[in-house]
């Protein structure tokens, strides 16, 4: 062997060994707080390959490095259940110290017509209206900031409007879209652009700036379809059941709860205002 061949051959050993020494050394430092940090160990666990370093290491020794790092990575699989295992249980005290009922929903936790599910990929709480219907926001994995989030949403669900004034607006907006075929159904989709202006506080009426716009969304419109539907029905207000094959877009339908509930409830495609 040359001289320069040995050289390289060192150098490469140095190299390939150097950048392993190294997470596994930023690794042993991370893990003194597991909890605190799994996202910066599961970063640099994914750094680390040993198959990348042959032939630098004897066979045997990548071996038991890949036994090492299979193992490692269920432990912190197991250590991020248990996390969130404990974030839930943390949600559901702050649930009920704010006086709000919650019962689990599959993997979730369903409040009212709220539900709350982790995403442990990205280390999220989605909070979503209905059963998975519009994601409403994401928060990080801290339960008092999860719970005051939802509240905000609470908060703001819907109108302000009293039934009957929303039920007045909604018939305005159904004629606006259906202007050629009265009583015929249209598309729910359709009435919330309209519907959504005719919501509009008095400020924007006066100002249409974006600064005065308040966002009404699809959420918004179902929970108003939801809270005022006796009184619609009196008024001519019907909602027509999705098929199959509107479902298959959310430009298709709008889901519409039939309780203060993420159970139960149902996909409408379309609104009309018939004769009471």
């Amino acid at each position: 062997m040359q001289t320069s061949e040995l050289i390289d051959a060192l150098s490469g050993l140095l190299k390939g060994t150097n950048g392993l020494l190294r997470n596994l050394k930023a690794i042993q430092r991370l893990d003194k707080d597991r909890e605190a940090n799994l996202p910066s160990l599961r970063r640099t666990l994914s750094r680390l390959d040993p198959s990348s370093l042959h032939p630098h290491l004897s066979s045997n020794l990548i071996e038991d490095i890949k036994h090492w790092k299979t193992e490692y990575e269920e432990g912190l699989l197991r250590e991020s259940e248990r996390e969130f295992a404990r974030l839930g249980i943390t949600i559901e005290a702050e649930l009920h110290k704010n006086g709000l009922r919650s019962s689990q929903k599959g993997s979730g936790i369903a409040v009212g017509v709220f539900l709350l599910k982790w995403d442990k990929s990205r280390r999220v709480v989605q909070i979503f209206y209905g059963p998975e219907e519009e994601e409403l926001a994401k928060c990080p994995l801290s339960a008092r900031q999860v719970v005051a989030t939802l509240m905000e949403q609470r908060r703001s669900l819907g109108s302000t409007l009293p039934p009957e004034e929303f039920l007045s607006r909604l018939k305005q907006a159904y004629l606006r879209v259906n202007r050629e075929s009265p009583a015929q159904p249209v598309p729910l989709t359709e009435i919330l652009p309209e519907i959504s202006l005719l919501c509009q506080k008095n400020q924007f009426r006066r100002n249409p700036v974006r600064e005065n716009y308040v966002s009404y969304s699809r959420a918004h419109f179902s929970y108003d379809l939801y809270r005022c539907r006796g009184e619609g029905v009196q008024m001519g207000l019907r909602l027509r059941t999705a098929t199959f094959a509107r479902t298959s877009s959310r430009a298709g339908f709008l889901w519409v709860p039939s309780a203060d509930s993420t159970d139960g409830g149902d996909r409408y495609s379309d609104l009309t205002f018939g004769r009471t």
